[in-house]
């Protein structure tokens, strides 16, 4: 299952060091980070499409003002997207048939979308998420792609792996 998820913007890290994210739990650090979008993509060992799915997430006591960067506004939101719930049910189907799950930047991904799951109460697909074998496109290409800051080289960002395969 490859997944990538759009936000209102980055949770409170609270001192946490760099890529790492609160816990899941402490919602009140994830208000300022909630999801309206999600993609998966359920594919075979071979990493052939099976199935692809593209869901705008129904703004839920919160609202989107970063749409700058993802284009996805709150009038969209309201007319185009399901709730939260349903976008996980079909999540929680597609991981009954996989054994990994990639993400760029899965971290952030991961923790996010646990945000909302626990938001939710649905403890089960959290289980389910963290018993997978994770495999980020961001730290496992650092070294191939090497793009570089100021620091050195640093985590590459999807546009860069992208530029770089492509």
């Amino acid at each position: 299952l490859i997944i990538d998820v759009e936000t209102i913007g980055l949770p409170m890290r609270g001192g946490l060091p760099y890529g790492q994210f609160p816990s899941h739990e402490k919602l009140t650090m994830y208000d300022g980070a909630r999801v309206v979008q999600v993609s998966m993509m359920l594919c075979n060992e071979h990493f052939e499409e099976i199935e692809l799915k593209d869901f705008i997430v129904k703004a839920d006591g919160f609202s989107i003002d970063n749409s700058q960067f993802h284009g996805i506004t709150n009038q969209i939101s309201a007319t185009q997207g399901i709730p939260f719930s349903e976008v996980a049910d079909v999540l929680a189907s597609y991981l009954n048939q996989v054994s990994h799950v990639v993400a760029h930047n899965a971290n952030f991904d991961l923790s996010i979308i646990n945000s909302e799951l626990y938001r939710l109460g649905m403890h089960s697909i959290i289980a389910q998420l963290q018993a997978k074998h994770i495999l980020c496109t961001m730290k496992y290409t650092k070294m191939l792609v090497k793009a570089r800051n100021s620091y050195g080289i640093k985590d590459p960002s999807l546009a860069e792996l992208y530029t770089f395969v492509f």
